[in-house]
């Protein structure tokens, strides 16, 4: 089995002040379910998608409440080997209006 990943490297949505990253969306299809890396002010998280499917369908995340920071890092990967077929990826966030 082979890991296989896709970082989207540190994103700020456009501004620089604070933010709530609500959720995430990835159009993808897998043999088995997927997994995203969330750092935050320096600390990982890692959700699992609700569902998997053969067929390219959106998969949702769930991100944990409280998920505050300036800038996000995200990566998507598999585990055990699963294939998959990357489409679309959606971030969602809400702006603060504050810098800190």
């Amino acid at each position: 089995p082979i890991r296989a990943s896709v970082s989207f490297g540190a994103q700020d949505f456009g501004t620089k002040t604070l933010k709530n990253l609500q959720r995430a969306y990835v159009g993808a299809s897998s043999t088995g379910r997927m997994f995203l890396k969330v750092v935050a002010e320096g600390r990982e998280y890692v959700y699992a998608a609700r569902a998997a499917g053969g067929e390219l369908q959106q998969q949702r995340f769930d991100v944990g409440r409280g998920l505050k920071a300036n800038y996000f890092t995200f990566e998507l990967f598999n585990r055990d080997g699963g294939d998959f077929e990357l489409d679309s990826v959606t971030f969602v966030a809400a702006d603060f209006k504050r810098r800190i």
